[in-house]
């Protein structure tokens, strides 16, 4: 489900975009490792994100990327969602 992002978190969101554009920018290099960052943006991108609160207990749980050699599998088979008890 998706949800619409405005105002106040639009802004904040952009905002910290802006400048891992202007990190890459930097005459002086970017100061962290760049291939971790097109890891974690991609993940971000498909919605894996690196850290995430469960919803049910509250803990926070990692998620790592997939590694860059290997992309996602999908598949074509519909799959059958289990009713939760």
């Amino acid at each position: 489900m998706a949800t619409k992002v405005a105002g106040e978190l639009y802004e904040s969101i952009t905002g910290q975009l802006f400048e891992i554009g202007r990190q890459l920018r930097q005459t002086n290099g970017y100061p962290f490792d760049p291939e971790d960052l097109r890891n974690h943006l991609r993940a971000a991108v498909e919605g894996n994100f690196i850290l995430t609160r469960d919803k049910r207990t509250g803990l926070l749980r990692k998620i790592t990327p997939l590694p860059v050699c290997c992309p996602p599998q999908v598949s074509t088979v519909p799959l059958k969602q289990k009713a939760l008890t």
